[in-house]
């Protein structure tokens, strides 16, 4: 939803998801490869789909929405410093391998 509250048991909650705590690498290998290890506070969810369809830059911009509007204020990412955290994604798992 747009106050970040989520959808119900289809979408978690954004506006206060541990997603905001976690690393950039954590994040964009989530945006771009899923997320389907099930991670119990989600259980009842449906796992992250992947979106490998979307660009550094489109990555970047949804991180800096997300942190803007609900997390980090003032925190910044480049489509430059997304490129470099997708290089660490382990692609089966979705997450990060550093």
């Amino acid at each position: 939803m747009s106050d970040g509250s989520g959808l119900g048991t289809l979408v978690p909650p954004l506006g206060s998801a541990h997603y905001l705590d976690l690393s950039l690498g954590q994040v964009a290998c989530k945006i771009k490869y899923g997320d389907y290890e099930g991670e119990d506070m989600y259980a009842s969810f449906n796992p992250m789909p992947t979106f490998t369809n979307l660009s550094d830059t489109d990555i970047s911009n949804l991180i800096n929405f997300i942190n803007a509007r609900w997390g980090h204020k003032g925190q910044m990412t480049s489509p430059q410093a997304i490129a470099e955290a997708l290089s660490d994604c382990d692609h089966n798992t979705g997450n990060a391998t550093k």
